[in-house]
């Protein structure tokens, strides 16, 4: 948009306090501020094949015992990655939340539990990262993989499903075993995965070794943490892609903002698998926006207070959950350390208290350090429990960081102090047309506060406000470029009234009633170049226009832009009554008006008859043309003009509408004409050749 730079000057998105979000002009939607990220849709990578792979009865009591029975049965759907981008868009790494115009939200433990079922409450995953992994996949899984199937500290997916497909019928229990370990192990590929999507990092397989006690393992707690660390790498970069359990994001997003989630067939809680699985039996086809970056982008920045629901899970929901949804309840508001072998992430559920029901406070200072972000596999450290001991004896102590706080008595209003705080730090809006709706509003109500004292300090104040306001909007033009007046022309007035009597034929257009005075102009005509030609064996030029003296005269003859050919000469359009016998064009009734006029068609004069009736003349200037402004094609019964109107050689030539020459050669006879006053035909030797008009035989049933 031509003024889209100077808005971008007047409209203030956010933060006005720099000091929280220090990464600004680094993230994602600083980008998109300045346009050049602005239709940039992420990739999003899942591994989701395991989700449709039918379950063995023998390996469920195995899923059990390690707590992985509720992503087994969580289903399978598409991911939405316009959505999905929409968040990554409000993702603030430094605090590890969805900063939105109306506060800031995020996924926390309790989501995590609640969607996927998966264990939270327990030990940190956390260990080696470097191992013999050959030796190590034969004594877990029973197989060695081939050489080229592992790379470095990850496995080929593709050979774990190969070589552990359907459980043979006559399978030992140890056998089932390897299977099971298999199973969890592509399970925990489609949530942990690796950039390539296709491999499984072998890091989780000794995890694996007892069963029953990988249940104690905080698994949901390592699965934000790895959600967490995809979120803030893509925030602050260019990148095109994102991975990680990405399912979990969108089901979050489903169950807090319901201006942007499908409806669901059956909003029942399942009683065998977790929250999430009821979301993949929801219609995509809905009457929200769904797949559309710009639109999701825009109803994100536009939400009220309304659009978003803090306290999804309530606890009717919640004891219709399976004890695994719930397991972690006595941690979900811990302010700790995520977990998973190199990654450390923060959860601040101080920062998100409406989410757990309670009154949110100005936050403390965010934990989440730069230097944790720099971790990665490639460091030289292998052994991650001994690096991250500190993080970890946190984590082990997390029942001692429990936030409290005070019930939310009444939703948090505008002016509230949390409120007043968030406006300064916060980014509030991603889009510019979503942001110049938002800062026009916070502009009227400045304006309605200055106005309560209207002393000239403030008038002059809220002028300039007003401005502002009118640039955010694109609305310059209105206060700076003021055009002069401009009067609307004088419309044309017509007599649209049926005379009494007056049968009517519904299948063809009312007839005018009253004639026209003599001194009336019928309304101008714009003929079509193409039906004005040179005469045969004649190459004069076509005669420029003609100055007109007497205002009488109308200019009804004009050029058509928009029709290839050369420009059509100029016509005087006089007015006379004449007296004449000729063919009547109006006697059907039907509307008249040359093809290509710019008026609507008009009718015949009932009170006139077929051989008087007012006519314009046309008068030509210069000689060599062959004149055919109707067109059977526009009015029906009209025949073509070619050959109708005459053609003479030396003087100018007038002619009436109704197709007769009212000027003759001198020394010249009028054109013969038969008993019934038609034109004669055309004799051998004669200096005219006027062809009999063809009457216009109406067929039954055609409309026409």
């Amino acid at each position: 948009m031509a003024n889209q730079q100077t808005r971008r000057d007047y409209i203030v998105p956010g933060p006005i306090d720099p000091e929280l979000l220090r990464l600004q002009s680094q993230h994602r939607s600083e980008g998109i501020w300045t346009g050049t990220m602005e239709h940039e849709v992420l990739t999003c990578r899942r591994q989701g094949n395991i989700l449709h792979a039918d379950i063995d009865d023998r390996i469920i009591p195995h899923l059990h015992d390690s707590g992985f029975i509720g992503i087994a049965r969580l289903g399978f759907f598409p991911l939405d990655w316009h959505l999905i981008s929409a968040f990554v868009e409000r993702w603030r790494p430094e605090i590890h939340t969805f900063m939105m115009p109306i506060g800031e939200c995020t996924i926390s433990l309790q989501d995590v539990g609640i969607i996927t079922g998966l264990p939270i409450h327990g030990s940190a995953v956390t260990g080696m990262s470097r191992a013999e992994w050959p030796e190590v996949c034969e004594l877990l899984l029973g197989a060695r993989p081939p050489p080229e199937m592992i790379r470095g500290h990850t496995l080929k997916l593709s050979w774990l499903t190969d070589e552990f497909g359907a459980i043979p019928h006559e399978a030992d229990d140890l056998t089932v075993l390897w299977h099971a370990r298999a199973f969890i192990l592509r399970l925990i590929g489609s949530i942990f995965p690796d950039k390539t999507n296709s491999r499984v990092n072998l890091m989780f397989l000794p995890l694996l070794e007892d069963l029953r006690q990988a249940a104690t393992y905080s698994w949901g707690g390592a699965c934000l943490a790895f959600l967490y660390r995809e979120l803030c790498r893509v925030a602050v970069t260019e990148a095109k892609e994102i991975s990680g359990p990405l399912f979990i994001l969108q089901i979050w997003a489903w169950e807090r903002f319901k201006i942007i989630s499908p409806s669901i067939r059956d909003p029942s809680a399942p009683h065998d698998a977790p929250l999430g699985a009821r979301w993949s039996r929801a219609r995509q086809i809905t009457e929200v926006t769904t797949h559309v970056l710009q639109q999701i982008r825009y109803n994100l920045d536009r939400m009220r207070p309304e659009d978003i629901t803090w306290e999804p899970y309530n606890e009717e929901l919640l004891d219709e959950l399976p004890d695994m949804c719930i397991q972690g309840r006595p941690i979900w508001k811990a302010v700790v350390p995520l977990i998973c072998f190199h990654i450390i992430e923060w959860h601040q559920p101080d920062r998100v208290m409406r989410q757990f029901g309670l009154a949110q406070p100005i936050p403390r200072r965010p934990m989440q350090t730069d230097e944790l972000h720099e971790i990665t596999l490639r460091f030289s450290e292998s052994n991650w429990a001994h690096h991250h001991a500190t993080y970890i004896n946190r984590w082990n102590r997390r029942e001692h960081y429990i936030v409290q706080g005070q019930e939310m008595a009444q939703p948090l209003h505008h002016h509230s102090e949390y409120m007043e705080w968030y406006r300064r730090v916060a980014r509030r809006w991603i889009s510019i047309s979503g942001a110049a709706i938002g800062c026009v509003e916070d502009a009227i109500e400045d304006c309605l506060l200055k106005l309560q004292n209207p002393s000239t300090e403030n008038v002059a104040e809220v002028k300039r406000t007003l401005r502002k306001m009118m640039i955010a909007l694109e609305e310059e033009s209105r206060l700076c470029q003021m055009p002069p007046p401009q009067s609307a022309p004088q419309a044309t007035t017509f007599n649209d009234e049926l005379e009494e009597d007056q049968p009517i034929n519904y299948r063809q257009h009312p007839v005018r009633p009253a004639s026209p005075p003599d001194d009336a102009l019928p309304p101008p005509v714009a003929f079509h170049p193409y039906c004005i030609t040179s005469a045969p064996d004649h190459s004069d030029p076509i005669p420029s226009a003609p100055a007109l003296s007497d205002p009488a005269h109308y200019t009804g003859w004009m050029a058509t832009p928009s029709m290839p050919g050369p420009s059509a000469p100029w016509m005087s359009y006089q007015t006379q009554m004449q007296n004449r016998s000729t063919f009547d064009f109006t006697e059907s009734q039907q509307p008249q008006t040359p093809f290509g006029g710019l008026f609507a068609p008009f009718g015949r004069p009932s009170s006139i008859g077929p051989s008087q009736y007012t006519s314009g003349q046309f008068s030509g200037y210069g000689s060599e043309q062959y004149f055919a402004p109707y067109h059977s094609g526009a009015l029906g019964h009209i025949p073509s003009a070619a050959g109708l109107f005459g053609y003479h050689e030396q003087s100018a030539v007038h002619y009436t509408a109704g197709g007769e020459s009212s000027g003759q050669h001198q020394g010249q006879a009028s054109q013969p004409k038969d008993a019934q006053g038609h034109p004669a035909e055309h004799q051998e030797g004669g200096e005219h050749r006027v062809l009999r008009p063809r009457r216009h035989i109406r067929r039954p049933g055609c409309g026409t």
